[in-house]
């Protein structure tokens, strides 16, 4: 049998996944290395990976893991099996006193510390990519970060480990038998633990040596220090997986200690006059009790400077200037005003540009570490088009430091590398460099290898300090384990390799490597294929927020894959084939199931939305006459509306007929039977609009009367009310009689059911008709609010932001005017102008919300949140909230898309009460979550008016 069809005795076949398209897009991850797999495989348990592992062992094929792939060594990519961990390994679980929390591998750090925050807690590791990355890549590379230092890592951290050994054994560390376990079905393994042991003890010199090294951090090679902490092998077993990269065998449970989340924090980005000096700032600093010092250097902070919130003194910095990111935090107010007090007497005696500033605002305090997580995609990103970002991070005695970084920077100098970056973890020694190297002929291979040879002698010869501080040791460093460690510690190292992995099938070249050149080999290029995402170093920090994420690709891999086809292209016949058959897939994987919501361009640090690849790429697919009839559809809207309207009021009674789940099972089979191209009919597809109510359009404009324009939507005009709400007034009824309430006078814009914000072009790909409908809606709102002077209030908030982004694509006296317009969000009318003056009544019970795609981009959660508990007792954001997937007309053309995006939020929704009904603010996202949860979903509107005007409105 085949590779595939073996591994599909052992897994469901929909979890072998041998397409071109699927190895070829899971090639990166996000270090400068890439390794096309055989195949990817996704097992669901600990006995599945068992059974991988036996199967590896039997055909010597290597086998990796991949859990968020943000690992920067190159650890979760290869040749062999590629074993994904993902959407099947999300579990949690807190006791009631939440000092422990236990974790299956692929739950996002972040979303952990989501878990405990009600609670006070957090988990130890804080790494820059804690909002992305895995608690399995977290521990398996023992990630430490900006505030825990070396007593708060994973290492020191984890309280028990759930484990599959190579051998196929699996362990429960907590479990009281566990060490006898391991020596009854693996002695030799439970014997051979306690001989390394017994030869570390026995060495005095190695064992002072090990000691000493890990004061600081250090992920260089395994985890020896686990044979002088623990005394028995389970326990030893269980800290030498931490940091293993893979290696040694999977993690299949975590359980860490948990520690207090201290609420009271205050932070400053205290700038000098150059690097030198703000190194040796951090010794003060840390007796003063920072919980972090974060060091910038010139070149970093220069690409970040232009970022929203940054102060504008970053931009008059002199070349040499750097900057710290000093941050304390304490259990109680008065407390961190000691600290930050003691800070600031410490910054006394010390050189600074400015005068220090501490701010408690939280905004401004996520500000700053929005800017220090983002910094390597952020350098990376500007990078000549073609070369490849490395970025390594070493380790040095604080009392080093300042030496370390002039040495560092004289090192860039001699070998060329003027945009090189320097920043880290300065209160740990910590620091991390960047370059960007091209490898695209001998003598960049050669720049580069002179460059490392120089930094490892300055690292770990001149100051004996880590060559791997906490990215783990990966590739690149892999030759270099003896360099640090010394030829014992190397040995000691092997055994260990050798006793629980002999065949060598896990990660092999990873951590340990018989290939002094390896760290030279297998280098990802990275082609100009698209302008739009060009900038992408493939980080992976954008695909938590994909809504296809567990159906199709991400927005990474969406990326990738398309740089694989256009460096296939350019390659042998056979390789140009491998790009057609990848092309044939890609469609589908990529465009098609891409919501285009721009999510993901909220977790880029560079702010690339792949959706604008989706939409250039649909925009390319249209035929002149698709072109021409959406032209066409901009100058005869109003019969695009009425239409639906029709199509809607005549359906919605036909469905209630025969049931609407038995008109939704029919839809899906016409849908199905027509591949895809009759729209499937959803349960809770709304019946027609209402017209609208008269208003009026021109009249006198009194300056006493605070006035609006409002512009319904045409979701709003099309789309009436879904089945099973507990209303009948409509969007447009709703907003004008709370507009009245509220003593605001309220008028619509001219031509108004001839205008659209021109979302559903843009999501099309139908650029003309887009700008062509911009263009229109703007001169119409230019008319209609008197040149700008009155507001425009958008019921639905996909809308509100198309509106609010016309300036990507109109221009000329267009553009002029629409930059004098004010546009509303339904959430800003609500929040800033409605609730203030009227006298609201509670509804009884508990609000649960689905914030849209655009609400997020918008920055209105918050004030969507607080219209909630404003009008009802209790109001609740689910855990795992995000797009919906609806995305416009895709619920209809690809449910897939919309079930998989609202799974995990419909399962959160499913542990919320909702008494006081569910609310969103666009009628598809309303549809999309009112069918991922079976609950009739209504425009936040409807809140608002029952607590204005009564318990129902009708």
């Amino acid at each position: 049998m085949t590779l595939v069809q073996d591994l599909q005795q052992v897994l469901d076949k929909n979890r072998v996944k041998s397409r071109l398209i699927d190895r070829y897009s899971y090639a990166r991850d996000a270090s400068f290395y890439r390794l096309i797999p055989r195949v990817v495989v996704q097992p669901n348990s600990p006995e599945e990976v068992a059974e991988l592992f036996n199967y590896a062992r039997r055909t010597k094929i290597p086998l990796v893991f991949r859990a968020a792939g943000t690992s920067l060594s190159g650890q979760s990519i290869t040749d062999g099996i590629l074993v994904e961990i993902n959407q099947n390994w999300r579990g949690h679980y807190i006791p009631k006193t939440a000092e422990s929390i236990t974790l299956q591998p692929a739950v996002i750090g972040a979303h952990a510390n989501n878990y405990l925050r009600p609670y006070g807690r957090k988990i130890g590791p804080d790494p820059a990519s804690i909002n992305a990355a895995y608690v399995g890549g977290i521990v398996a590379n023992n990630a430490s970060g900006m505030c825990c230092g070396v007593k708060d890592n994973s290492y020191h951290t984890i309280q028990s480990l759930k484990m599959v050994l190579p051998n196929g054994l699996i362990l429960d560390s907590a479990a009281k038998n566990a060490d006898q376990k391991l020596k009854t079905e693996a002695p030799e393994i439970h014997a051979g633990l306690l001989d390394l042991k017994h030869q570390i003890e026995n060495n005095k010199t190695l064992r002072e040596r090990i000691r000493d090294k890990y004061q600081r951090k250090n992920t260089m090679g395994y985890s020896l220090n686990a044979f002088l902490d623990y005394d028995t092998p389970i326990d030893i077993l269980t800290h030498l997986l931490v940091g293993s990269e893979g290696t040694l065998g999977f993690i299949s449970e975590i359980t860490f200690k948990t520690l207090p989340d201290d609420p009271f924090k205050s932070a400053a980005l205290l700038l000098f006059p150059d690097l030198f000096a703000a190194a040796a700032a951090v010794m003060p600093l840390k007796e003063a009790g920072a919980e972090a010092l974060e060091l910038m250097d010139r070149a970093s902070l220069r690409s970040v400077e232009n970022e929203p919130g940054m102060p504008p003194e970053l931009k008059e910095l002199p070349d040499a200037a750097a900057a710290l990111l000093c941050e304390f935090q304490a259990s109680a107010e008065n407390t961190l005003h000691q600290k930050v007090n003691a800070g600031l007497a410490a910054l006394k005696c010390l050189s600074l540009l400015f005068p220090p500033e501490f701010k408690d605002d939280p905004k401004i305090r996520a500000q700053y570490w929005k800017i220090r997580k983002g910094l390597l995609p952020s350098v990376g990103a500007v990078r000549k088009s073609g070369t490849t970002v490395i970025i390594e991070d070493i380790c040095f005695r604080l009392k080093d430091l300042a030496p370390a970084c002039v040495d560092l920077q004289d090192l860039f100098k001699t070998h060329g590398y003027d945009n090189a970056i320097i920043f880290g973890h300065a209160k740990d020694g910590n620091l991390h460099f960047v370059v960007t190297q091209e490898f695209a002929d001998k003598s960049g291979v050669e720049q580069y290898r002179h460059f490392m040879a120089d930094v490892i002698e300055m690292t770990a010869g001149k100051y004996d300090g880590a060559l791997k501080a906490e990215h783990g040791t990966g590739r690149n460093m892999a030759p270099f384990v003896e360099t640090e460690w010394g030829a014992e510690a190397l040995n000691i190292m092997r055994q260990l390799k050798r006793l629980l992995d002999p065949d060598n099938i896990l990660n092999p070249g990873v951590i340990l490597t018989d290939d002094p050149q390896t760290y030279l080999k297998n280098i990802k290029p990275l082609p100009t294929v698209e302008a739009v995402v060009d900038s992408c170093i493939e980080c992976g920090f954008c695909e938590s927020w994909c809504p296809s994420a567990d159906l199709t690709m991400t927005p990474r891999r969406r990326i990738a894959t398309w740089r694989e086809i256009k460096l296939l292209e350019r390659g042998t016949g056979s390789e140009r084939a491998i790009a057609r058959e990848l092309q044939r897939d890609y469609p589908y994987e990529s465009v098609d199931t891409c919501a285009v919501d721009g999510l993901c361009a909220l977790g880029c640090p560079v702010k690339i939305d792949t959706g604008k690849l989706a939409k250039h790429f649909r925009q390319e697919s249209h035929p002149e006459w698709a072109n021409k009839l959406a032209d066409w559809t901009v100058d005869h809207f109003d019969s695009v509306v009425n239409g639906i309207r029709l199509g809607l009021t005549v359906a919605a009674p036909f469905a209630q007929v025969i049931g609407n789940k038995n008109a939704a099972t029919l839809g899906s089979w016409l849908h199905k039977a027509s591949f895809g191209k009759i729209p499937a009919w959803n349960r809770y597809t709304p019946g027609g609009a209402k017209v609208l109510p008269e208003l009026p359009v021109d009249e006198p404009l009194d300056s006493k009367v605070e006035t609006i324009v409002y512009f319904p939507s045409c979701l709003s005009r099309g789309m009436g009310t879904i089945p099973h709400e507990k209303h009948t007034k409509s969007v447009p009824e709703a907003l004008i009689d709370l507009a009245r309430a509220a003593n605001i006078s309220i008028r619509y814009p001219r031509q108004v059911n001839d205008l659209c914000c021109g979302t559903p072009y843009s999501s099309k790909g139908y650029h003309s008709a887009l700008v062509k409908m911009a263009e229109r809606v703007t001169e119409s709102l230019w008319e209609s609010t008197s040149h700008g002077k009155i507001p425009v209030v958008m019921d639905t908030s996909p809308c509100s932001y198309r509106i609010k982004t016309y300036d990507e694509i109109l221009y000329g006296d267009a553009l002029e005017k629409w930059r004098q317009l004010t546009i509303w969000d339904v959430v800003e009318f609500l929040h800033d102008s409605v609730l203030p003056k009227v006298k609201l009544t509670k509804v009884k019970g508990e609000a649960v919300l689905h914030p849209t795609c655009s609400t997020t981009k918008m920055d209105q959660e918050e004030k969507f949140l607080a219209i909630a508990n404003a009008c009802a007792e209790t109001a609740v954001v689910p855990e795992h909230k995000g797009c919906c997937g609806f995305a416009g007309d895709r619920g209809f053309l690809l449910p897939e898309l919309t079930a998989s995006a609202t799974h995990r939020e419909a399962e959160s929704v499913g542990h919320c009460k909702g008494d006081a009904g569910f609310y969103s603010a666009s009628r598809t996202c309303e549809m999309g979550m009112s069918t991922a949860t079976d609950q009739p979903y209504s425009s936040i509107l409807v809140l608002v008016y029952r607590a204005v005007f009564g318990n129902q409105p009708t």
